[in-house]
């Protein structure tokens, strides 16, 4: 009858919420999807209201289309304008009368939808889509839904990105409806939920499968692992787009193993309050619990050959030894006993000093940092521009440690986690509970810092030679050289033009890592008219550089715009990490014109929708900011500099497995810009990857066809 009910922490009474549903579907294509998030409001009040809502999504999202639907039929399409432009447009047009959306994005992997101008008694639906690279797990690729957003712990003296105030409630009376479906290019073996094994239905044939969440308590990410028969086939892709711009794709999933090299490890453990009781995961344990069974298998796992060290922190750090240790019994009993023994009792989360610490000086190895942490952290760019300043070669450090993170429960900060391993060389993976082979992902990741490391890789496009004419083909005769009478051979040779190389996305190719995905981006010049027809990536190694060619058949010559924007993403998000602070980096205008010309929310943009007929005449309204879902364990034992540090769990979409679904008649009808296919015939850029969908049709998305067939292949 109220729709959405809610109570606010501290107090007891109900209010009415204006966010009565939300819905998710994802159409997964190997390792690419495309969600479509839709999100209802309802005004339960008798004047105006504007609804603002803050929710999450994976970092690597490239958030591409919004649009409101209103209950009389109108559609209104978002617009990506400069944040500044956009804002303004929205508040002009809601003291005006007019409805109005505006879709924000205040972090990097948080958005805000602010909704001005419901009327009394009305409801307004907002879809927002996206599409992102998915995480290869072992044989799996990774499926991520981020539903929650935890408060930032903001160190003191480091300024850092405004993180929105989220009015919290321990009981939402809502529902999040998921509905992710999967079409693979090989057999699916496993399609599972370590996140939320008993809550999901899942079900699959040969090639095709769908997982369905409905209504559970989402105090967690949800992740679904789709595992295949021949997982991470090497691609090599071109996409043309309307205006004759060119984008290419490469991807590899590298098998390759050396000699050990000796080295320093050092793992940096957060002890924070967070770490405790503040979250559980799938097994009821908490993020302390599952560090230490994270960090007993490191232990164990190490070669004798290495030195080691542990740091724990919170608001301060303290290490087990003075100096690394040699690996020995001694040194692992010690290490053993003090891992045991580890408890969340060390206040907030200063990560900067220990990093700092960590990665200062020089003990004649390389050192590789495993970092195992909750990620709740505000002050992100310090820590990424620390990492990249002291990881990288050829800077004013040595340039010869690595950086791994280790994610931590299900409420982790992937923004951070996945922001260090880029910025530091290394990798970065996730411990989430039940079903998680924490024993394969520890082995892998010290094994991935015990090779060699290999981060000179290069990324060529190669272009088909022109045809030698005839005459070019025949035995030409050896000109006699008189000035009486002499023609050069090369007279009719047309002459050759400077090809512009394109421009790599991530900029600095990444590091080939054993069982890694390698990902990299090609954005041709826009006059740029010639095709390649084949890509080589050359990786440096100890016994010689290792390449592979891949090429570029007919059916990967493709047509659309998804890979100019996952292209345009990352060099935002590139930008996003530095600020332009290291060589060679992605601009800021350069960021703000890929976000405009592939249409992208971003830190420099945002999406307004304006209704051109007001709704009113203007005059007073309400402003109800959504309260999130806050888990039940709070913790109230975090002490820095004797100030008692608290932190609420904001969740995204339903609290309570047995809350009805407050208005399921407004979800009933089938959208009819999304269809699947059991069967999908390939026609557009995903296809390749297991399928045909239209979900973007009418959604701007243009075609999402064929990345159909397999390129052939050359390894040397």
């Amino acid at each position: 009858e109220h729709g959405l009910l809610g109570r606010i922490a501290g107090d007891q009474k109900q209010i009415a919420v204006p966010l009565v549903g939300v819905e998710v579907e994802a159409a997964v294509h190997g390792f690419l999807t495309e969600v479509q998030v839709k999100q209802c409001y309802r005004n339960m009040e008798t004047t105006d209201i504007e609804a603002v809502y803050h929710f999450p999504l994976d970092e690597g999202s490239a958030v591409c289309n919004f649009r409101a639907e209103h209950e009389d039929g109108a559609i209104v399409q978002g617009v990506v304008k400069e944040a500044h432009e956009a804002r303004a447009e929205y508040t002009r047009a809601v003291q005006s009368g007019q409805r109005a959306q505006l879709l924000e994005c205040v972090r990097p992997d948080v958005f805000t939808i602010t909704v001005g101008r419901i009327p009394p008694d009305s409801h307004i639906t907002v879809k927002v889509t996206y599409i992102a690279l998915l995480k290869a797990e072992g044989s799996a690729s990774r499926f991520l839904l981020p539903t929650h957003i935890a408060e930032r712990y903001s160190p003191s003296g480091n300024p850092a990105l405004p993180f929105p105030s989220v009015p919290s409630t321990s009981s939402i009376c809502s529902g999040l409806h998921v509905l992710v479906k999967f079409n693979t290019l090989t057999s699916i073996k496993h399609l599972t939920s370590p996140s939320h094994p008993s809550d999901t239905l899942t079900k699959f044939t040969e090639k095709s499968g769908e997982v369905q969440v409905v209504n559970v308590s989402l105090d967690r990410d949800l992740i679904i692992l789709c595992e295949e028969d021949r997982a991470h086939e090497p691609r090599a892709c071109l996409e043309m787009g309307k205006d004759g711009s060119l984008v290419g794709l490469v991807t590899l999933f590298p098998q390759i193993e050396f000699r050990d090299v000796e080295r320093e490890i050092v793992f940096i453990v957060d002890r924070s309050g967070s770490m405790g009781n503040f979250g559980r995961d799938a097994r009821g344990k908490t993020q302390m619990h599952s560090a230490r069974e994270a960090l007993l298998l490191f232990l164990r796992a190490l070669p004798t050959s290495c030195t080691f060290n542990i740091i724990g922190f919170g608001s301060s750090y303290a290490s087990l030894f003075p100096q690394s240790k040699l690996y020995d019994d001694h040194s692992l009993n010690k290490a053993t006993r003090y891992a045991e023994a580890m408890q969340a009792d060390m206040g907030g989360t200063e990560i900067l000093k220990p990093l700092q610490h960590a990665l200062s000086g020089s003990s004649g190895r390389q050192r590789q940092v495993f970092v195992l942490t909750d990620g709740q952290v505000s002050n992100e760019s310090h820590v990424f521009d620390l990492v990249r300043r002291e990881c990288t070669p050829g800077g004013t450090s040595p340039g010869n440690s690595r950086v791994f993170c280790v994610g931590i429960g299900g409420g982790v900060s992937h923004h951070l986690v996945e922001g260090i391993a880029r910025a530091g060389r290394g990798t970065a993976s996730f411990v989430t509970g039940e079903g998680t082979s924490l024993q394969e992902k520890v082995l892998l990741q010290l094994k991935q810092a015990l090779q060699p490391t290999l981060d000179d890789v290069k990324v060529e496009w190669n272009f088909p030679s022109p045809p030698k004419t005839p005459e070019q083909s025949a035995p030409q005769p050896t000109p006699v050289k008189t000035l009486l009478g002499y023609r050069s051979p090369d007279v009719d040779t047309p002459v050759e033009i400077t090809k512009v190389a394109p421009r790599p996305f991530p900029t600095i190719a990444p590091p080939v890592l054993n069982r890694e995905r390698f990902v990299s981006f090609a954005v041709f010049p826009k006059a740029h008219k010639e095709v390649p027809n084949s890509v080589t990536v050359t990786a440096s190694t100890p016994d010689g550089p290792l390449h592979v060619t891949l090429d570029i058949v007919d059916e990967e010559v493709l047509s659309g715009d998804i890979a100019h924007k996952l292209a345009a993403r990352i060099a935002i998000r590139e930008f996003e990490d530095t600020h332009s602070r290291f060589s060679g980096s992605v601009s800021k205008v350069d960021a703000l014109n890929f976000a405009l010309e592939n249409g992208l929310a971003s830190s420099q943009t945002s999406f307004v929708a304006v209704r051109s007929e007001p709704s009113s005449k203007g005059g007073p309204m309400q402003t109800q900011t959504v309260p999130q879902h806050v888990v039940e364990q709070q913790y109230e034992h975090c002490r820095a500099d004797a100030d008692i540090y608290s932190r609420t769990y904001h969740a995204y979409g339903s609290a309570s497995r047995s809350a009805p679904l407050a208005m399921p008649q407004l979800f009933d009808d089938v959208d009819d810009t999304v269809s699947w296919r059991a069967n999908p015939e390939p026609s557009g850029f995903f296809s390749s990857f297991g399928g045909m969908s239209s979900f973007g049709r009418g959604m701007g998305l243009g075609s999402l066809g064929s990345w159909g067939g397999g390129g052939g292949r050359k390894c040397s």
